[in-house]
């Protein structure tokens, strides 16, 4: 194509004009494409936009992606990164380096999903939705068991092999969905929904068989996780193998390494329960055997005492002793009442010698007499008090400074109130006031003379 661009033999291009044709002839010759590689050189300056080179094992490209693009990143660049660019090629003229002009940029492989699944766990982590405190403990004895996952996987028929072998009440309940692919996050959350709708179960499990990161990304999903924490039913997560961990491992109220582990937490171990039964039952054998022969001993202890202390012989003296009290207590009350009707009579006879009323009588009228007196007494004391209070009010009144204004004398302060009596206490300019008997007049001092 460049040939057919020099027209003639020997034409000679300038240095600026070669860059600018190969970058033109660039341009139209490719369009968008996907390119992956290695990320090294990385620099990213002040202005925004970001320089690294793409590289495999044999060759490198330089690459340029603008501020306007890596906006949407939702991931932080670092060197080492294996990644994929949808990109334009380029050529810097001023250099005359080849470069990709960088439109979007993915993670490549399992990065990407790892980098998610970093992200999405710092989030809820920050929330609360792991914390320990949130999680709710597995039934001990449950009547039914919940099994979220594809009802044609092998974690199913292990689940339920495991659940009938360990404890026969536990039935299992299977709430099929899909574990795997774009559409098994909805299948999940609706699965786990419809066990939280019907409480049928008094725990889920939540299976899927082992599979590789990107099979089992369907547990990492935010919707999926946010539901298994607001399940209303206490949940267990037994998804993969024991290395595979995924985020519903941390929501959920207790997680298990396998399916089958799941199951085995979900439910108790009746043959150990068994055992267990029997010892209870030797021990409480023992027991009731220890505790038979101490009341039997005690028994026949009783029965020893009981025959030395019977209670007839007891209750002929007691019965005895009642009778002597009995008329000792009549003989008492009989010579009480005498002396008390004795003393009753003695009584009625002073009360007829010494009636009150006689008394009552007299002491009305010293009471009406010290009456009249009191009377007297405070009329005159009344007139008293008036009579001293009519002279002490005439002693004011003319001693009050303010009634000579009424003859036509004044009173004259200066600015501070202070009452003038000699020329001598004021000065020339001074402002003065005059206080008659009706009203005030304030003045200027322009002349004063001493007597």
């Amino acid at each position: 194509m460049l040939s057919n661009m020099l027209p003639e033999k020997h034409k000679v291009f300038s240095v600026s004009r070669l860059n600018r044709t190969v970058k033109e002839t660039l341009a139209g010759s490719f369009g968008r494409l996907w390119v992956e590689g290695e990320i090294s050189n990385l620099s990213m300056p002040s202005s925004g936009h970001i320089y690294f080179s793409l590289k495999d094992e044999h060759a490198q490209v330089r690459c340029a992606m603008f501020r306007s693009k890596n906006r949407k990143l939702d991931f932080k660049l670092e060197n080492g990164m294996k990644t994929m660019v949808h990109a334009t090629l380029d050529l810097y003229t001023v250099r005359g380096e080849f470069q990709l002009i960088v439109e979007t940029l993915e993670l490549a492989g399992t990065g990407h999903l790892q980098q998610k699944f970093e992200i999405l766990k710092k989030k809820l982590q920050a929330e609360g939705l792991f914390d320990q405190e949130r999680k709710r403990p597995i039934p001990a004895f449950p009547q039914a068991v919940g099994v979220i996952t594809s009802p044609g996987g092998a974690a199913v028929q292990d689940v339920c092999r495991v659940l009938k072998e360990r404890f026969i009440p536990a039935g299992a309940i299977v709430y099929p969905c899909s574990v795997q692919g774009k559409d098994a996050p909805i299948s999940i959350c609706r699965a786990l929904s419809v066990a939280n709708a019907r409480r049928e179960a008094d725990v889920l499990i939540i299976a899927r068989g082992g599979g590789s990161f990107e099979d089992l990304d369907a547990f990492n999903q935010e919707p999926v996780v946010r539901t298994v924490a607001g399940s209303l039913i206490p949940t267990i997560s037994g998804i993969g193998h024991e290395i595979d961990f995924t985020l519903i491992d941390f929501a959920a109220d207790c997680r298990a390494p396998t399916p089958t582990a799941a199951a085995i937490k979900a439910c108790p171990d009746k043959l150990k329960l068994n055992r267990e039964l029997k010892d209870l039952q030797q021990k409480l054998s023992k027991q009731h055997q220890y505790r038979s022969e101490a009341y039997r001993g005690n028994l026949k202890m009783l029965k020893a005492r009981l025959a030395a202390h019977h209670p007839e012989f007891k209750i002929k003296s007691l019965m005895q002793h009642f009778d002597e009290i009995s008329e000792r207590l009549s003989l008492a009350l009989r010579n009480i009442q005498g002396r008390r009707q004795i003393k009753l009579v003695t009584l009625l006879r002073e009360l007829e010698l010494h009636t009150p009323l006689k008394t009552i009588r007299e002491q009305s009228m010293q009471i009406i007499g010290l009456r009249a007196q009191l009377l007297t007494v405070m009329q005159a004391r009344i007139t008293q008090r008036i009579h001293l209070a009519a002279q002490h009010k005439a002693r004011l009144h003319n001693l009050n400074p303010l009634a000579v204004l009424k003859r036509g004398f004044s009173l004259t302060t200066n600015q501070n109130g202070k009452i003038i009596r000699s020329a001598s206490q004021v000065h020339h300019d001074e402002k003065i006031k005059i206080r008659v008997e009706k009203g005030a007049i304030s003045a200027v001092v322009k002349k004063r003379r001493e007597l």
